[in-house]
């Protein structure tokens, strides 16, 4: 068989070793050369590895299905990973009703063919991605946790993003201010470089809502929610190149 040309990476947490080891070794027997896998007991360890280079999916085996869902959010605030839910437990909710993330719950004892048909599913959609350049719909929109739960937010409708300390908020078409915990390095590595600019230490605009570039007593760019958003002396070369590319000139 041949292998794959861009494996499927994915990541086994839970508290017993002995479980989540096996259901990794069962996932690459099952599909050789199409998965790679790693476990994790500790999922705040596991979390602070990851968060830097996400697998394609999750497997948690969990005794409750509340259970390390928050911590799997918060490290993967921006696009966090599909999750599969192995649970220990006579309650299987709808997936939906645990966190937007999971894709499958699955009560014990579960089968081997149950969690190889769920590998196979992610591997047709993989597939289905990258034959597609790596375009999904999930990209189109960004799952931020605020104070008060899960926000969706269609790319298209942020205005802009503003730093303050670890901080961020975003300022919306709709004129909402959502504030999240976390760094403008974060989003600036995770929305898509072709849409999303970062001018400022403290700003990252939206191409399709600035509205003008003001070159007298400094720089500063208006966008479309009427705030004037100053461009920093080390991207005004970057950013004028920004726009070329952009626009008709």
């Amino acid at each position: 068989m041949e292998p794959f040309k861009d494996p499927l990476t994915f990541s086994v947490f839970g508290a017993d070793s002995v479980v989540i080891e096996a259901i990794c070794a069962q996932i690459v027997k099952g599909f050789p050369n199409k998965c790679i896998g790693n476990t994790f007991d500790d999922i705040e360890r596991a979390l602070l590895e990851l968060r830097h280079a996400p697998p394609d999916l999750i497997l948690l085996h969990s005794q409750k299905h509340s259970d390390d869902m928050v911590e799997i959010h918060n490290a993967f605030l921006g696009t966090p990973p599909p999750v599969i839910l192995l649970l220990e437990t006579d309650d299987a909710p709808e997936p939906t009703s645990i966190h937007p993330s999971i894709i499958q719950v699955m009560k014990t004892p579960f089968e081997n063919k149950q969690i190889n048909h769920s590998i196979t599913k992610v591997l047709n959609t993989k597939s289905s991605h990258l034959s597609q350049g790596g375009k999904s719909k999930g990209n189109e929109t960004i799952l931020l946790s605020t104070g008060t739960g899960w926000q969706l937010i269609k790319l298209t409708d942020i205005v802009r993003l503003k730093s303050d300390g670890n901080y961020i908020t975003f300022h919306t078409v709709n004129k909402e201010k959502l504030t999240v915990i976390k760094t403008l390095k974060y989003f600036e590595q995770k929305l898509p470089s072709e849409k999303f600019f970062r001018v400022h230490q403290s700003h990252i605009i939206n191409f399709m809502h600035i509205q003008k570039v003001i070159t007298t007593d400094g720089y500063s760019i208006l966008m479309s929610d009427g705030a004037s958003i100053p461009l920093s002396k080390e991207k005004r070369e970057p950013f004028k190149k920004f726009l070329q590319q952009k626009c008709i000139s």
